[in-house]
This record gives C-alpha cells, structure tokens and sequence, in this order.
C-alpha cells in the first residue's frame, strides 16, 4: 500500500477479484477485518472492503469477534464469510 486508501480499497478489491476467479462455484472465503479508530475518528474499513468484494463475492455473513481485551485502535473487528455464486 502507497498511503492512499481508496488506491488500498482498489488494491484489495483486484485481489479478491483474483480469488473470486478460482473458486469453485458456492465456494466461501473468509476475511477477517477490522474498523479503526485513529485520533477519536472511526475508519470504516471492513464495510469499506465489504462493500469492494461483494462485487465479485457474495456476502452471506458477518461474525464479530469478542476480544477479552480489545486492542485499542480497533473498533470492531470482524470475520466477514463471502460465497461465489452458483
């Protein structure tokens, strides 16, 4: 990643591209991502690369994850279950 995060999101989304080319059909991949925070301010990023592979990926499920201690620059953290269609 060069710093720009649309240019992160675009990057990311080709990968999943890539992967939603070699799977079998009804196939599932599994992302785990999280939301940060930075200075009091949330960043969106696992709706953020939700929102990209689910252009090539069906998303069929969201599990959030329960720390017992959360890092402190995460707001949520996520594993987000993608299908290739049939």
């Amino acid at each position: 990643m060069d710093g720009d995060y649309q240019t992160y999101l675009y990057e990311i989304e080709g990968v999943f591209a890539a992967v939603a080319s070699l799977l079998q059909p009804a196939a599932h991949a599994i992302v785990n991502v999280a939301n940060l925070v930075s200075d009091g301010m949330i960043t969106p990023l696992a709706w953020d690369i939700a929102r990209r592979i689910s252009r090539h990926l069906t998303l069929r499920q969201e599990v959030f994850i329960c720390w017992d201690q959360q890092p402190p620059a995460l707001s949520g953290d996520y594993c987000l279950v993608f299908q290739k269609p049939r």
